[in-house]
């Protein structure tokens, strides 16, 4: 076998091997991207698997410090897959309302759905996190609060998810939401209205968003 036929065997067995030792391809540029502290947390994180089929994560990628403040070559990535959104639920995406635009995020957490509110306001230079959790009050994460201010015996509290404001930027947003009041949140099609009910049952007011392409 002369040279020239070696070389062309040679590379076309390699061909498969050094195929299969690629990384697979992620779109990072698509996920919702959020920092703090040492962790990067990639919701609905695009990625294609060995067939090239698209799955989605929630993948938090956890740095590690050296003793030269210089991060190491070694960082510890959790991957589970997005929480998806049921019918009932809320839609992860894009909003605008009140002259605000908004992003919202899903996270799955102990059993129910995490949601995750954020909004801007350009004119008053004003933001809002909104948090709340899918479930019963029963078992939510902030069911003394909720109890306390006897939103457990609003009629029809099982329609609604619960939570609260977490921040606002210091400012009151849309003349009524302030940290760290309670709410509820309920999404009909594409518009999501969050109810402000303060520290007791009577609503204090209520705003609502479009969802937007």
């Amino acid at each position: 076998m002369n040279t020239l036929l070696k070389l062309t065997c040679l590379a076309l067995a390699a061909a498969p091997l050094s195929a299969l030792a690629q990384s697979n391809e992620a779109f990072i540029e698509k996920s919702k991207i959020v920092g703090a502290g040492n962790e990067l947390h990639l919701y609905g994180l695009p990625a294609k698997d060995s067939t090239g089929k698209i799955k989605y994560w929630d993948t938090t990628i956890t740095l590690e410090i050296g003793p030269a403040g210089k991060p190491t070559a070694t960082s510890a990535t959790l991957a589970v897959p997005q929480a998806k959104a049921k019918s009932t639920e809320f839609v992860p995406g894009s909003y605008a309302g009140g002259g605000s635009t908004c992003s919202l995020v899903n996270s799955p957490f102990n059993g129910r759905t995490q949601f995750d509110l954020q909004c801007f306001d350009a004119y008053y230079n004003v933001h809002l996190t909104a948090t709340w959790y899918t479930g019963a009050i029963s078992g939510h994460p902030w069911e003394a609060d909720l109890v306390a201010a006897q939103l457990d015996t609003v009629v029809g509290n099982q329609e609604y998810a619960w939570g609260k404001t977490l921040y606002d930027n210091g400012t009151t947003f849309f003349a009524c939401f302030n940290d760290p009041e309670l709410l509820s949140a309920r999404q009909v099609g594409d518009t999501l209205t969050l109810v402000n009910y303060g520290y007791d049952k009577v609503v204090d007011c209520q705003i609502s968003f479009n969802k937007t392409p």
